[in-house]
């Protein structure tokens, strides 16, 4: 068998297969780029020798946000438009009169009477049915009414709270027919215009009632009608009467609150 001839290369042909070490990670990239001299992160750094740029006018007082709005303007601002003491949210209700009184003598005066029960089952005693308010001698708590309720008659004691009719109404009969009563609490106030009151009177066969209450409501803002309920004697527990004023000043004398005795 012949042999293959084996063809030497010369060794300057020769190339070095030598394998090139690889590190950890990713290549490099090749080329790497060229670093701008000078130049980091952020902005660049301003020429020394460039020239300035020409300064802008600034407004004067004119800052950052809105323009304000001019004095003299026709159209109000919100802080000039915007009512004193009103806040966010709802509005705070306005307190007022509307519903009390200052004083219980505005109650002072004469009323018309109607009563659909009186007008039903006594018409021919409906006809003048009346209340005549007075103020009572030494006290503002308490005033002192004269009546007709058709088939009643009598005196009624009115005021801002129960307990002070009642208070009253003891010490009026204590003083013997003096009709004074003491002013040692203060003047109370009417609220939401009602009027508490206790009344003694006497029917068609002079039979004396005494012992009754009642309440009346008067309607704001004037205060000049009512409507009141109060058990009546005839009339039930509870019967329902309303009252509109027709002078400001009271007609004659209601009766001593002692003048009607002990029923028997």
């Amino acid at each position: 068998m012949t042999s293959k001839e084996t063809t030497k290369r010369p060794l300057e042909d020769a190339v070095d297969d030598t394998p090139v070490k690889r590190g950890r990670g990713r290549p490099r990239k090749y080329p790497p780029k060229e670093k701008v001299p000078g130049r980091g992160r952020g902005r660049p750094r301003k020429d020394p020798n460039a020239s300035p740029k020409p300064k802008v006018e600034k407004v004067p007082g004119r800052g950052r946000g809105r323009p304000r709005k001019d004095e003299n303007s026709a159209t109000p601002t919100k802080s000039s438009a915007k009512s004193p003491g009103v806040g966010r949210g709802r509005p705070k209700k306005e307190v007022t009169d509307s519903l009390s009184l200052s004083k219980l003598s505005q109650l002072v005066g004469t009323y018309e009477i109607k009563c659909q029960k009186v007008e039903e089952e006594w018409p021919t005693s409906a006809g003048e049915m009346s209340i005549s308010i007075s103020a009572l001698p030494h006290t503002k708590a308490c005033l002192i009414a004269s009546f007709s309720l058709g088939i009643v008659d009598g005196t009624m004691l009115l005021s801002a709270q129960e307990k002070t009719v009642m208070r009253v109404s003891d010490e009026l009969d204590d003083s013997e027919g003096d009709e004074e009563a003491t002013d040692d609490f203060p003047d109370p106030t009417v609220k939401n215009g009602r009027v508490y009151f206790a009344w003694r009177g006497r029917g068609d066969e002079e039979q004396v009632y005494r012992g009754h209450t009642g309440i009346a409501d008067f309607k704001a803002p004037d205060f000049t009608s009512f409507k009141a309920r109060s058990d009546i004697p005839g009339l039930g527990d509870v019967c329902v009467f309303t009252g509109k004023k027709v002078q400001d000043e009271p007609e004659g004398s209601p009766e001593p609150w002692s003048a009607f005795p002990d029923a028997a």
